[in-house]
């Protein structure tokens, strides 16, 4: 069995932040999140607000190389 990888997301509060964005829900608390199609598919969603409290200092983040280019296209379109 793999363990799964907690996705932390954007709760979804108006339009998309990417328009192509997926929507699912929080596995705590339920509320609506977004986060990037190519997300690993052997995920738990959980909002920002319900992760930041349960992390614990030896926990591993993961951030993927497409993460990273999405955030600073992102980044660029909202300074132009």
């Amino acid at each position: 069995m793999t363990d799964k990888i907690i996705l932390v997301c954007a709760r979804v509060d108006g339009p998309l932040l990417l328009p192509d964005n997926r929507v699912g829900k929080c596995a705590e608390c339920g509320r609506l999140v977004e986060y990037r199609p190519h997300a690993p598919k052997n995920r738990i969603l959980r909002c920002m607000q319900c992760a930041v409290p349960l992390m614990r200092d030896d926990d591993e983040l993961i951030t993927t190389a497409r993460m990273i280019a999405d955030a600073k296209a992102y980044r660029r379109r909202k300074q132009h």
